[in-house]
């Protein structure tokens, strides 16, 4: 009768958001920009069914735009919720995390999109693979989990570049995936 839910805050400029359930808190302790709740690869549960999400800065003063939504949530899915943008104007992306069985020794990953200038969607290149790994990725949107090879102890990294789709200019890269 649970589901599971994993909270990621990809908005600069927050550092003091907690995340309420039903107006119970679930957080302990404040969530900052590029903070995991809860902070371990583990999911926290909810009662299936409908829950009302809040995201907010607690901090009296603050002009941070409080997140709220309602989701159905369905006992035994796992699902994300993103909070981006800049503060103070903050908003969310819920999905639905829909994973395989790993019968391998490869990890799962995706990209989101969540880029809050006017860019055009996103390439994710592999400078290990030399290619894309994801191609095209829209603003808002996350890609669906893809099998990639784990790199044994002493192995080679990957490095990642996000590119504006179809070109090869650089907008950043991502040092060390393994």
């Amino acid at each position: 009768g649970k589901a599971f839910i994993r909270v990621m805050n990809a908005a600069p400029g927050t550092s003091r958001n907690y995340v309420y359930v039903d107006n119970k808190a679930v957080t302990g302790a404040a969530l900052g920009y590029g903070g995991f709740f809860p902070s371990t690869e583990l999911q926290f549960s909810v009662d299936a069914g409908s829950r009302a999400i809040t995201i907010k800065d607690t901090l009296p003063t603050s002009t941070q735009t409080a997140i709220n939504f309602t989701q159905n949530f369905v006992a035994g899915k796992y699902y994300s919720v993103f909070t981006y943008g800049i503060a103070p104007t903050v908003t969310h992306l819920l999905t639905e995390d829909q994973f395989s069985a790993i019968n391998d020794t490869t990890a799962r990953i995706r990209f989101v999109n969540l880029i809050s200038s006017a860019t055009a969607n996103i390439d994710i290149y592999s400078s290990k693979r030399k290619a894309n790994l994801f191609s095209n990725i829209a603003t808002t949107t996350a890609t669906p989990f893809i099998p990639y090879e784990s790199v044994p102890t002493g192995g080679v990294t990957d490095t990642l570049f996000v590119r504006a789709t179809g070109t090869t200019t650089n907008l950043t890269q991502l040092n060390g995936l393994t």
